[in-house]
């Protein structure tokens, strides 16, 4: 057996709770309930529910559209009721309970909870099951893949850190003179440290935690975070209070020039939109990024998550430009739309397997890259394109 099959094995050989998949079942739900308090309410809500109980009995019932006119369930109602898979831990206890005890095709209630009373089609049951290595051979290639990517990148901050620390490098230069095509240097503005949220990192409770010890000057680090290793510098540090006058002023002058230079720049633009993506592109001097295949929610390339950016998009017909908007402090943007799809289930489920190979091959480049940028900074490294075509996807 291949080194890299022999590691997938005893991954999965080691880690075999991780791949048990748990019962599941698939339900649809009539909800009746209880017009008001006290239990006369909660008793004429069962009389109404036991009504709907005997239709949904009654043979040839259509479930789906009883559900559509009696259910008071506004988020299960115009989809006939349909909960879609769920396991345990899901719903109210006594839902779990009834439901997880039905055989599929069956159809029982009135069932009480606090939303009130519940009739109950069980449209199917999966058994509890332990996944084969064949199906998650893949999964374990890609986290095999993480951790080696994940090392190599804690390496490379625990090198970076040493270079800081022996060089005393202190400036903004310096620090920016580091950077390459895996390592960015940022400078984050005043932040609190009481506020939760570290600029450009997120929620980091631990991290904010060791910044309230930290004096002027400190560099700290490596620290895994989601958006990678980071290795910081406390640059400035002041204590609780006003901002001095001076200061608030000088940021507050900037941020509205900045802004108000970006809404001319939008409204620029705008007035320009006729022109077209290409030639608007070519004379601000900027380049048309192409977009493929981007789905609600996920970052944009060159822009990151855009809220705004992207209601502009999924509003646009296809082969129109959007709307001019402004992304926050990062600029503003113009896109065109080229085609849109709705993507069905179907769809989703034959595409995941390739989703999980570009998953794997994704991190398999940030590992190259990362290796290939060190090498060039110190010395000369040969690539073993065998090993890592072995730790490929297996092709089919």
């Amino acid at each position: 057996m291949p080194g890299d099959e022999a590691r997938v094995a005893e991954y999965y050989q080691s880690h075999l709770s991780e791949f048990q998949e748990p019962e599941t079942v698939h339900a649809r739900h009539i909800l009746v309930r209880p017009e008001g308090e006290g239990e006369e309410a909660w008793r004429k809500a069962q009389e109404r529910a036991m009504a709907v109980l005997r239709k949904a009995q009654a043979p040839g019932a259509d479930f789906a559209a009883l559900a559509k006119e009696f259910s008071e369930d506004p988020g299960s109602k115009e989809s006939g009721g349909d909960l879609g898979w769920f396991e345990r831990g899901r719903m109210v206890k006594e839902f779990e309970d009834a439901v997880f005890a039905m055989q599929p095709g069956e159809v029982k209630g009135p069932v009480r909870s606090q939303f009130g009373y519940h009739i109950i089609l069980l449209e199917g049951k999966r058994p509890a099951r332990q996944k084969p290595l064949s199906e998650v051979r893949d999964v374990i290639r890609f986290k095999l893949t993480e951790g080696l990517a994940d090392a190599e990148a804690s390496k490379r901050a625990t090198a970076l850190k040493e270079k800081i620390t022996a060089g005393k490098l202190t400036t903004e230069e310096q620090w920016r003179g580091l950077a390459d095509d895996v390592v960015s240097s940022n400078v984050t503005p005043f932040f609190s440290l009481d506020e939760g949220v570290v600029p450009g990192l997120g929620r980091e409770p631990g991290f904010l935690e060791e910044l309230k010890k930290a004096k002027e000057g400190f560099v700290g680090g490596p620290r895994r975070t989601p958006r990678g290793w980071v290795v910081y510098r406390v640059e400035k540090t002041r204590k609780a209070g006003q901002t001095p006058f001076a200061e608030a002023k000088d940021e507050a002058m900037e941020g509205a020039r900045r802004l108000k230079a970006l809404e001319r720049l939008k409204a620029e633009l705008a007035a320009r939109r006729g022109e077209g993506l290409a030639k608007l592109a070519a004379t601000y001097g900027v380049q048309v990024t192409p977009v493929k295949d981007h789905y609600r929610g996920t970052s944009i390339p060159g822009v990151g998550v855009a809220q705004v950016l992207e209601e502009a998009v999924f509003a646009t017909p296809v082969g129109a430009l959007t709307d001019v908007v402004v992304v926050g402090e990062r600029g503003v943007a113009l896109a065109q739309v080229e085609a849109k799809k709705v993507v069905t289930p179907a769809e989703v489920a034959a595409g995941r397997e390739a989703l999980r190979k570009s998953m794997v091959e994704d991190e398999l480049q940030k590992l190259i890259d990362a290796m290939l940028a060190e090498a060039k900074r110190n010395q000369p490294m040969t690539l073993n394109r065998d090993l890592v075509e072995r730790f490929k996807p297996a092709q089919g």
